[in-house]
């Protein structure tokens, strides 16, 4: 995992910073893609991607600024902020996502069996199960 982390993230990582985003901004994009309305909390954003609210907030400004999201009140709690997807940043999202998968498929499941696959999904979700609670983790999704 460490050579993966070190060698296989940088390759991933220059598709997103093609289109001015890191991989932990790409993930707030494609995460909002797939919300109803493009729209979450910013606290559930925050809790998803396991970061406080304070390196989250300096995250979303810069993301605001680009005019790829746009903040705006929670209607159900006063303190809070919803987070929402611009026409902007789900382009952002739909011009990335086919070379992300392409890489994503070149560096890992290139070089996997079906069975190796499927036991890195195992694996994978009894590493991150304890990790959150997550409904991503139950999908049984056959890729």
């Amino acid at each position: 995992m460490v050579v993966f982390w070190r060698l296989g993230l940088p390759k991933l990582e220059r598709t997103f910073r093609r289109v001015g985003l890191s991989h932990l901004e790409y993930g707030f994009l494609a995460v909002l893609a797939e919300q109803p309305e493009s729209a979450m909390p910013a606290g559930e954003l925050a809790d998803l991607a396991g970061i406080s609210s304070s390196r989250l907030s300096h995250r979303l400004k810069g993301l605001e600024a680009a005019g790829d999201i746009a903040r705006r009140p929670d209607q159900h709690d006063r303190r809070g902020v919803v987070v929402v997807l611009t026409d902007q940043g789900r382009e952002k999202v739909e011009r990335v996502y086919r070379q992300h998968l392409a890489d994503v498929r070149n560096l890992v499941f290139d070089h996997l069996s079906a069975a190796q696959t499927k036991a890195l999904q195992e694996v994978m979700t009894a590493i991150a199960g304890p990790l959150t609670s997550h409904a991503f983790l139950s999908a049984t999704d056959e890729r």
